[in-house]
Formats: C-alpha cells, sequence, structure tokens
C-alpha cells in the first residue's frame, strides 16, 4: 500500500469468546533526500572533468564506484556515466540515484609533411592536415592557411597548432639543411688557336662539366672562343655551378717585304708586318 506521512492503519479481530479487539498503527513517512549533480559535460581526451554533487539534506554520499565525497575531479579515457545517491544520516532513507554523463572528444592528429632534408637556398613547402585550416597557426604567427612555404638557412624545427571539434593537436617537422660548396676554377683561360689548356675545379667532392666528363681537371681543345660551365656536387649531392670563359687569340698573319737577291757579303733590308695588329 502507498504510504503517507501520518497515515494510520487499522486492524480488527476477535477472541474465541467473539469479543472484538482493535489496533491501530500511526506510521511516520521519511522524505527521500535529494541530490543535484552538476559539472563539466564534455571534454578532450586527456583533460580533467569536474562533477560536484549537492545536496541541501543532512546526507553523506554513495557513488557508483564507491566514492563518497561530493565532488570529483577525474580523467576519463572514453565516454563515462557517473551515478550518485545520497543516504539521509538521519533516516538512512536514500535518494533516487543521479546521473552524469561525461563525453570524452578524441584528441586530433595533425599529420605535417613537407621536404625535411633540403640544400642550402632550397625551399620547403610544409602542408598541414587533420585539423581545420581557420585553426591553425604556425610558429611564426601564420593563421588560417595549411600550406607555407618557407627558405631555411640553417637546421630548423618548425611547428603548427590547430584544433579540431574544439580540441587542440601540435606537430612539429625539424629540417636539415645541408650546405652548398664553392667553387673555382684555375687555369690559361687565353689560348691559340689549336693549343690546349687544362683547367681545374676545386672546392667540392665531386664535379661535373658542361661537357660531359667528371674529375677535377679537364684538358680542353678549344677551336674558337667559348664558354665553360662546371658543376660541384657535395657528398649530400648539393651542388653549385660557375662557368670559364675560354677565349682562342687568332694566329698573326706575318707579311715580309724586302731585297730578294743580293751579293755575297753584301746586306739586305727585310721587314715583317702583322696584319693582326695595328
Amino acid at each position: 500500500r502507498p504510504l503517507y506521512d501520518g497515515m494510520v492503519y487499522s486492524v480488527v479481530g476477535k477472541y474465541k469468546n467473539g469479543c472484538p479487539l482493535l489496533k491501530s498503527v500511526s506510521v511516520k513517512v521519511n522524505p527521500i533526500p535529494t541530490v543535484t549533480l552538476t559539472g563539466t559535460r564534455e571534454v578532450c581526451h586527456g583533460e580533467e572533468a569536474t562533477i560536484e554533487a549537492q545536496s541541501t539534506d543532512d546526507v553523506h554520499y554513495v557513488w557508483n564506484d564507491n566514492y563518497d565525497q561530493p565532488n570529483r575531479q577525474e580523467l576519463p579515457d572514453s565516454t563515462t556515466t557517473y551515478t550518485v545517491r545520497v543516504i539521509d544520516n538521519q533516516t538512512q532513507c536514500v535518494s533516487l540515484p543521479k546521473r552524469h554523463t561525461v563525453k570524452v572528444k578524441p584528441m586530433p592528429v595533425i599529420n605535417l609533411v613537407g621536404d625535411s632534408v633540403l640544400c642550402e637556398g632550397m625551399t620547403t613547402k610544409l602542408f598541414a592536415s587533420g585539423v581545420s585550416s581557420s585553426t591553425i597557426r604556425w610558429y611564426d604567427g601564420t593563421t588560417g592557411s595549411n600550406t607555407i612555404t618557407r627558405k631555411p638557412t640553417q637546421d630548423t624545427t618548425y611547428w603548427v597548432d590547430g584544433e579540431s571539434n574544439g580540441c587542440p593537436a601540435h606537430a612539429e617537422i625539424s629540417v636539415k639543411v645541408w650546405p652548398t660548396p664553392s667553387i673555382s676554377v684555375s687555369g690559361i683561360t687565353s689560348v691559340c688557336p689549336g693549343d690546349s689548356t687544362t683547367l681545374t675545379v676545386s672546392g667540392a667532392d665531386h664535379y661535373k662539366w658542361g661537357n660531359g666528363e667528371t674529375g677535377e681537371s679537364i684538358v680542353i681543345h678549344p677551336t674558337t672562343s667559348t664558354t665553360y660551365m662546371i658543376y660541384g656536387y657535395s657528398e649530400k649531392d648539393c651542388f653549385t655551378s660557375t662557368t670559364v670563359p675560354i677565349t682562342v687569340n687568332p694566329r698573326p698573319l706575318l707579311y715580309t717585304e724586302g731585297e730578294h737577291q743580293a751579293c755575297l757579303g753584301s746586306s739586305v733590308n727585310i721587314v715583317a708586318t702583322d696584319a693582326n695588329l695595328s
């Protein structure tokens, strides 16, 4: 039967001799204590959630995991429901259960890609994915773009922050910059037709000449003035280039003038001239 505070229940019985007997009982119904739950509804994975239970009655708290304090800080790994009841310290009446669910959102992962090994003077294009581009913030304050292009002059670590579904993410990429060699060429660069000259290059680990030859030195036989291209490579295949102009000078054209006959013991006058000389 439903109970109400102050309700009186009566029962009538009879003795064997037929005499009636009336008995009454008054029932006091104690109120059920109440409890409310407030706190964090959503967290990113790894963040703390705060849950607070409150009751205006003189009670003690019993959670579903036997925790016995009204307030708690939790680091849930996944979406979790916390349930609490309160028990009146005087009447031992137990409240109805109250439930509070904390949703755990997964942490986003930024995939940061780009050239991680460069030769000096080259650029790298960095691309970040996995978060909304509108939330992206790069190491130098650049925002709103998931792509940047940079030209590092030394070994550098680039980083980017972003968000997805309200949860933050961070990623880094280290870029190695190898030095570019500096080369110089020595040798005679002004020759006569038919002559050869040796050109020698230094400053790199290996070389390639414009005519396809390799090695530090080449012997050339230029027939006309020309320019030679040389590429110098480091051990990491970083390269630079330079050019060497070769001048082929024309041979002199000599003309002679003078007497073609003379007597024995006499002298003659012969004059030589160069048509290429002014």
